[in-house]
Formats: structure tokens, C-alpha cells, sequence
């Protein structure tokens, strides 16, 4: 089955899941933590990313996940608020955490300085995205408009591009006159 151009719905989301989805564990298998509040899956040409995010709320702790491993942790800070840098390969992500009044928080996702909703949508203007599933394995793969390069499950392939044009020389004539 071959999908595309690529649709953000499907392989992206831009709202958040909270601790209390009871269909949500993370990829290790462990089950949800206490303090888990967020989780996003961000699209990128090599393949989906998922990014969780803890938040403890009365010690500050932090922890971000990237793809189930661990990739930041603070134990114990006194503000509570504020933001959280990281990187998805070469690209910047932050995640930002915001007071949403009396003790509760807003958490987003900032992917390449834009909104992960912005970010996704300009993705879908530069990358073709299809599904492809063959009878013993499945595919994502990807094609990057701008630079012509193709991932497939997140390694780049080495691809020769040809490009052939053929013009009707009486197709033009009658064009001309």
C-alpha cells in the first residue's frame, strides 16, 4: 500500500498525550511513569521520533526521552518552569514549559525554532512520504523534494536521479504558430 504525499495526521502528532491515557506505555515496555506528562511523535526524514517528557511538579525533576533512551535528566531544580534543549540529529528541539495557572503546566514541542503543528506542515511541503508494506517486511520511505534525497527506515539510500524531458517537435510547432 503506497501513501503520498505525506499527510502530517498520520504519522505525526501535534497534541499531547498525558500521564492519564491509559493506552500509552513507553517503547521499553515499562508502563507509564508518574511523572510522565507529554509524549510527541515528530516526523523527520529519517523516521518518526518520539519524544517524551517528565515533568515532576514538586521537585522539579526532568527527564527526556528520545526514541525510549534517555537522553537529559535534572533531578532537582528549584524553578519549575522554563526550557529544555535538545537535538534530533541536527535539528534543534525545545521543549517549553509554561505555567497554566495555580499549579498546573502547559508543555509544547519546538522543532527548527517552529511550532512541531509548523514544523510538520512545511515537512509536508518539502517530503513525499509512503507507506509500503510487502508481504514480509514494511517500508517508510521518504523523499526529500528540495535535496533529492531518499530515506528508507531511516537509512539514506544512494539513489541516481535521472530526469529525461521529451517534446513533440510538431507539439511545439503548433504552439509557436
Amino acid at each position: 500500500m503506497l501513501l503520498g504525499p505525506f499527510v502530517a495526521r498520520p504519522f505525526a502528532s501535534t497534541t499531547i498525550r498525558l500521564i492519564n491515557d491509559p493506552n500509552y506505555s513507553t517503547q521499553q515496555g515499562k508502563g507509564m511513569s508518574e511523572d510522565l506528562v507529554a509524549c510527541w511523535d515528530v516526523p523527520m526524514s529519517d523516521m518518526v521520533h518520539r519524544v517524551e517528557f517528565e515533568h515532576g511538579t514538586t521537585t522539579g525533576k526532568r527527564v527526556l526521552r528520545l526514541d525510549g533512551k534517555e537522553i537529559h535528566r535534572k533531578d532537582w531544580m528549584f524553578k519549575l518552569v522554563g526550557d529544555e534543549v535538545f537535538y534530533i540529529g541536527r535539528t534543534k528541539c525545545i521543549v517549553r514549559v509554561e505555567p497554566s495557572g495555580g499549579f498546573s503546566y502547559e508543555y509544547s514541542l519546538i522543532v527548527d525554532g517552529k511550532s512541531l503543528e509548523k514544523f510538520t506542515e512545511q515537512l509536508s511541503k518539502t517530503c513525499c512520504t509512503w507507506l509500503v508494506q510487502l508481504p514480509q517486511n514494511a517500508y517508510r520511505v521518504v523523499l526529500e523534494r528540495d535535496t533529492l534525497d531518499i530515506w528508507a527506515n531511516g537509512d539514506k539510500l544512494e539513489a541516481t536521479v535521472s530526469i529525461s524531458i521529451q517534446l513533440n517537435y510538431t507539439v511545439i510547432q503548433d504552439l509557436l504558430s
